[in-house]
């Protein structure tokens, strides 16, 4: 391909700050360059209206189940979550023995569908996991409300959303856990990885207990009470996130000028709808996404998905509703139909959005995308 869907922007800092770890002999969880990551991490989602708490973890699903596992929701347990979603927040919940609850998703936002959270609610629900889907913040307050009327847990799924927030408040901090994924294809990368962020600091610390083998932060004893797991950040990791987090706000800027460019050059075609934003929030703009609407949007959508691939653009479809999807376990559809998810899979497209994409390179993009418009 020519043009990746999303590819990491590596400088020397990078490199810089792997070989001091390196040479330093830190290639494990040991040392000080975890530690030193989260902090980094908590000063990034952290403003003057919330203060969070970071617990690194090997990757974003990791960080889910861990989440799940804190609040101890487990076998029998419902937990509630859009249809259209990457298929890790499913596994998640399967890996913690618990029943995804599916529902619809709003065709505006392409968020969890507040309406058809409290539809959904049934004796064995003890969780909302609501995902911030492709880095745009989902409306949190009225799912907050429902949760507190009905005394449910909040696992916010912020994997793509780092830098985004809801109400001047960073996304994955709003309910009583979230998380945050480090792919290699996300806004900040450490190769894997992942986080559990949080308000509530005791919560933070008993994450850390439990993704450490169970191991006691105040004597380094074992609580044999649990099973832990061996969900730990490396050395390396964290090294290279450390580095990866002092070009935040350069990624940031270059992720919102990608943004700007296509919708100026795209959203003047009637054919092309982009995901909505909630005046509420600010986004990362992590994977510029957009429908194809009309009577031919899904036919349009697949004659310029493989134009695009045959240029060496690597577009994208958008994630398969969980729904359509064989479940090697129980699952619950929630919601009687799933009219928005369908049709957002059906006519959207992923656009590539590296923050290292120059001007040229959308022009080009978008010019190769309107021979079809």
């Amino acid at each position: 391909m020519k043009i990746l869907n999303h590819s990491p922007s590596i400088s020397k800092e990078e490199l810089k700050v792997i070989k001091e770890c390196l040479d330093e002999g830190w290639v494990s969880s040991a040392g000080p360059y975890v530690e030193r990551f989260q902090k980094d991490l908590e000063k990034t989602v952290s403003n003057e209206k919330a203060n969070g708490y970071a617990a690194c973890v090997v990757n974003g699903t990791c960080a889910i189940h861990a989440a799940l596992e804190l609040l101890k929701i487990g076998p029998g347990d419902e937990v509630i979550l859009p249809s259209l979603t990457f298929i890790a927040s499913r596994n998640a919940i399967f890996h913690a023995g618990a029943i995804p609850a599916y529902i619809d998703s709003d065709r505006d936002t392409w968020q969890m569908d507040p309406k058809e959270v409290e539809k959904a609610i049934t004796p064995r629900t003890k969780a909302i996991l609501p995902v911030h889907l492709f880095g745009n913040a989902c409306d949190l307050d009225p799912i907050l409300e429902i949760a507190k009327a009905h005394k449910l847990h909040v696992i916010e799924d912020a994997a793509e959303a780092l830098g985004s927030t809801y109400q001047g408040v960073h996304c994955g901090l709003h309910g009583n856990l979230g998380i945050l994924s480090f792919n290699g294809n996300k806004i900040v990368t450490t190769g894997g990885g992942g986080a559990i962020i949080t308000q509530n600091e005791n919560l933070r610390n008993r994450a850390l207990e439990l993704t450490n083998q169970g191991r006691l932060l105040d004597s380094g004893e074992y609580d044999e009470t649990i099973v832990g797991y061996n969900y730990r950040l490396t050395s390396l990791q964290a090294a290279f996130g450390i580095a990866q987090l002092t070009r935040f706000q350069e990624f940031m800027e270059s992720k919102k000028r990608i943004f700007n460019q296509y919708q100026e050059r795209l959203s003047k075609h009637s054919e092309i709808k982009f995901q909505e934003i909630l005046p509420n929030s600010t986004t990362n703009h992590w994977l510029v996404s957009f429908t194809f609407e009309g009577k031919s949007g899904t036919a349009l959508r697949e004659k310029t998905l493989k134009h695009l691939i045959s240029q060496g653009i690597q577009a994208r479809r958008i994630f398969q509703p969980n729904h359509q999807l064989n479940a090697p376990k129980a699952i619950h559809l929630a919601s009687k139909a799933f009219h928005s998810a369908t049709d957002i899979y059906e006519r959207g497209l992923s656009l590539p959005s590296s923050s290292s994409l120059t001007e040229k390179d959308v022009d080009w993009i978008c010019n190769e995308i309107e021979k079809y418009l």
